[in-house]
């Protein structure tokens, strides 16, 4: 059993695995910072919390938070969000690929 980083509460790790991912199905529970439960988990993603998930770009490496990087994302291009590109890229290496989508 592991503690929940942000309620507290007691979790079996497999169950809020699935949990999770029966709600958020693009993003990967191993990603987690810190321990969360499934409920917490979800709520990370839903009410947009920052500093508890992060991705690694598929394109350069880097490691990111990807609340962060949409939020980032969406203050230079309106009327799109990151995970709209590719919900395993930065904001950089996303907005990369529009340019070169762009130019085509």
């Amino acid at each position: 059993m592991y503690k929940c980083s942000i309620c507290g509460g007691l979790f079996d790790e497999e169950e809020a695995e699935d949990k999770f991912i029966s709600e958020v199905s693009n993003r990967c529970y191993g990603n987690f910072l810190k321990p969360v439960c499934g409920e917490c988990a979800i709520d990370v993603f839903q009410s947009e919390i920052e500093g508890y998930y992060e991705e690694e770009c598929e394109c350069c490496g880097k490691r990111f938070d990807p609340i962060t990087e949409n939020v980032e994302f969406v203050t230079r291009i309106s009327g799109i969000a990151l995970d709209d590109v590719s919900p395993v890229l930065c904001c950089t290496c996303a907005m990369d690929t529009l340019d070169s989508q762009e130019d085509v």
